[in-house]
């Protein structure tokens, strides 16, 4: 049995797998074996509502099946039964009185969880070898303003002005802390951008178009 330590605001999460009948069990392992690769836990979600998954903790419930998928991967040489076992027992000691017929509900429903649970492991692995940089893009946003230009003496009504464009990229180190970084840009380096992105599209395009023709890989596209 391997040493897992369940989070602890993951606790509700495997109570509400605990808490899963029969069909909705079978729903849920539905969506896992057909869930698409490079997914996240908000499409999990969505997908889990819009096949008739209503319980009140669906985001932990989710989150908690992407947190077992980490531990897979942590333990990839570790048998399923080994997996399971770890889960049980680290669920138990943060729930001391936990009855027997729960604990075993939640660990038949984990067990049918980690047999289909293949995609999303998949995803996480992905995820992984993505971030694997020291810096790791979160979002981007461009703000045009207009700078006027004075002439000398400042008295004067000016009669020139410059529009710049200021880009902010936000960044996640590779320690946690989220910074940014700005830029000022103009009309021909928009252009540039533009270009450089357009090319990059147009080349992810090709190559997802030629191994899927040629080699039979699917790419793993991240959203």
């Amino acid at each position: 049995m391997r040493n897992i330590e369940i989070p602890h605001d993951l606790k509700a999460g495997f109570e509400a797998i605990s808490q899963v009948d029969n069909q909705q069990l079978m729903i849920i392992i539905d969506v896992l074996n057909s869930f698409p690769l490079g997914f996240n836990v908000q499409r999990l979600v969505k997908q889990l509502s819009e096949h008739g998954i209503d319980i009140s903790n669906i985001d932990l419930l989710s989150q908690s099946i992407f947190y077992i998928g980490n531990v897979i991967l942590q333990h990839p040489d570790a048998p399923k039964e080994d997996i399971l076992g770890g889960l049980i027992d680290s669920y138990s000691k943060k729930n001391h009185s936990v009855a027997g017929d729960i604990l075993e509900q939640l660990k038949n429903n984990l067990q049918r969880i980690i047999g289909s649970i293949h995609n999303i492991v998949l995803t996480i692995k992905a995820i992984r070898l993505f971030v694997d940089n020291e810096r790791n893009f979160q979002e981007v946003k461009i703000i045009t303003d207009i700078r006027t230009v004075f002439d000398e003496p400042i008295s004067r009504s000016p009669k020139n002005a410059l529009i710049i464009h200021q880009l902010r990229i936000t960044y996640l180190c590779d320690y946690g802390e989220i910074k940014d970084i700005h830029f000022s840009l103009s009309n021909e380096d928009l252009q540039k951008f533009r270009d450089h992105i357009t090319r990059a599209i147009e080349k992810e395009s090709e190559i997802v178009n030629t191994l899927s023709n040629n080699q039979d890989i699917n790419v793993i596209q991240l959203l």
